[in-house]
């Protein structure tokens, strides 16, 4: 009876059959059933990540079945620690229980029990960016399950392949595996794997700017972990919304969604999650330019990555911080963390997450001045990203070789990588992409040629992308560039109706910056018309829309989109 609460997510009356049964099992002197029924109790506990009382149960389960020399039992509990320790961030004690319940498996030749067991290694060498490692464990364990017909063992080692098809950028891949493993979970009616391999298909459409997508998927995830009561499911499912709810700049609902993430982590003590979580508060924090609330979360998350060997997740932070002191113009400390970084992503064979770390590299040798530097930095990241067959991210890299192009004032080189990196985008519909490209193409016809009439077609159809998107921001950055051309050509009505539209929606998302900027365009309208003073109220133009371009384009932007090969 315990086991068909258990199996049904019902884990309370579970709890208290599995007490029951280890009561009657010490009345009655009877040591095995009293250590399977401890065994049973650890994973309930496990289940609710109540992984104090699940080590304690598994624990002496273990001593139990060991004083009885019985194999079997002790692979169970062994597996059971093993995976308690994983969850609290305790690698290298998690591998060793898991390696001495394979060691045993092969003893005994119990091949279900050691593809488990392969799970729960496959796990911990993807955190610790053991890819190779990682593979052979889940195909291992695969090809067990497909021997002896288990549709559960394949759905989960299905979805540890796709979890290790995203961390390579390998998003087509991990796609198709985590679409394979929702059918087998749909097939047995397993509900939380389901959501699991959501949440796992959610972060690839992250991956690949599908945010609607992305944001359809974790609500939906959210719906089922919270009618279920699995708090780790929910605290995973609020942090994907906190990503796509940053992304979108909406700070306040992605703080929120964090911090209720956070929270629900530090209760179950789940600290490898509550790192990632802390990490993508700092990218919110930094967006906001709350430094020091923001190094605190990279800090802090560091140090529990540190503490677990997670080297993918310690680059991850060292990125982190490395945008902060970028942002505080701290450039040596910036380049020291963002080495660092660089070493371990080399080390590891991540090469997703190196060449973005090129990127914010050469972002701080511009900043100092290094042009030479940078463009090799930048192309090296390009290279990167087109080995890999990332296309969104290789278009980021050619518009930042752009921009620095543009530094240097070399706008014709610069406008064959902002339009190499739109033509990319559109063939792969991605929007963000292509509209950050279109904003410099548009920019550089406004401000370096002054050709008024394409500078205006860029700005409508960078209007029209960012409706589709439904980015107020966006569309307000492009009603200030219409809204300049159509100044600029004495069209007064339709550029204060444009620079109008362009204040209310920056007081709508909250960008008193960029509402600033609008009415000094309105009234720079008003200054016109007066027909006084032409010469220096075009430059007037010029240098406000200037302004709002370098606050717009500027880098730090960057690590918003960069940390996707982190997540």
């Amino acid at each position: 009876m315990g086991y068909l609460r258990y199996s049904q997510n019902d884990y309370d009356p579970a709890t208290v059959l599995f007490n029951e049964a280890l009561e009657s099992a010490y009345t009655a002197r009877d040591t095995l059933s009293a250590a399977e029924a401890l065994n049973w109790l650890g994973e309930v506990d496990l289940a609710q990540h109540r992984y104090s009382d699940a080590e304690s149960s598994f624990c002496q389960a273990r001593d139990v079945y060991t004083s009885l020399g019985n194999a079997s039992g002790r692979i169970q509990a062994l597996n059971g620690m093993g995976r308690v320790y994983s969850s609290r961030g305790l690698l290298t004690r998690a591998e060793e229980s898991f390696m001495e319940a394979e060691s045993i498996c092969v003893q005994i030749e119990d091949d279900v029990g050691r593809a488990n067991v392969l799970d729960g290694i496959g796990a911990v060498c993807l955190m610790q960016s053991r890819y190779s490692e990682a593979k052979e464990c889940y195909a291992q364990a695969l090809d067990s399950y497909d021997r002896v017909g288990s549709d559960l063992g394949r759905a989960n080692s299905l979805s540890g392949l796709g979890s290790l098809a995203h961390a390579q950028g390998h998003y087509e891949e991990a796609e198709e595996i985590f679409a394979k493993a929702e059918g087998i979970y749909v097939r047995i009616g397993d509900v939380k794997g389901r959501a699991n391999v959501l949440n796992g298909l959610a972060t690839v459409h992250l991956a690949k700017y599908r945010y609607d997508k992305a944001e359809a998927c974790y609500s939906r995830t959210l719906d089922i972990f919270n009618r279920v009561g699995d708090d780790l499911g929910r605290a995973n499912s609020l942090k994907g919304l906190g990503i796509v709810q940053r992304v979108e700049r909406k700070y306040e609902e992605a703080m929120k969604s964090f911090h209720k993430a956070e929270t629900l982590l530090t209760e179950i003590g789940n600290n490898m999650e509550r790192a990632n979580v802390l990490n993508r508060m700092g990218s919110a924090h930094c967006m906001q330019s709350q430094y020091p609330q923001a190094r605190w979360c990279f800090r802090e998350a560091l140090e529990i990555y540190s503490r677990a060997d997670n080297d993918l997740g310690r680059a991850n932070s060292l990125y982190g911080l490395g945008s902060v002191h970028y942002a505080e113009r701290r450039y040596e400390e910036a380049e020291s963390d963002l080495v660092e970084a660089e070493g371990i992503c080399t080390r590891i064979g991540n090469e997703m997450a190196h060449a973005t770390v090129l990127n914010g590299i050469a972002a701080v040798h511009l900043a100092r001045g290094s042009f030479s530097t940078a463009v090799t930095r930048y192309t090296l990241a390009a290279g990167i990203f087109q080995g890999t067959g990332n296309d969104s991210d290789r278009a980021n890299s050619l518009t930042r070789l752009g921009r620095a192009h543009c530094r240097e004032d070399r706008y014709d080189e610069a406008m064959k990588y902002f339009e190499e990196a739109k033509v990319i985008c559109s063939l792969i519909g991605h929007d963000a992409g292509c509209a950050m490209a279109l904003e410099e193409i548009a920019d550089v016809h406004l401000l370096e040629r002054r050709d008024y009439d394409k500078a205006k077609t860029c700005y409508t159809d960078l209007l029209g992308i960012y409706s589709r998107m439904g980015d107020d921001s966006g569309r307000a950055y492009s009603m200030r560039g219409l809204g300049s051309v159509e100044l600029l050509e004495f069209q007064w009505e339709g550029a204060e109706e444009h620079f109008s539209e362009a204040e209310s929606l920056c007081g709508r998302v909250g960008d008193e910056e960029g509402r600033a900027e609008a009415q000094e365009m309105i009234a720079l309208v008003g200054k016109r018309r007066e027909r006084g003073a032409w010469r220096d109220i075009t430059e007037s133009i010029f240098g406000v829309f200037r302004d709002s371009h370098r606050r717009k384009t500027g880098e730090l932007n960057q690590w918003q989109w960069d940390q996707s090969c982190f997540l």
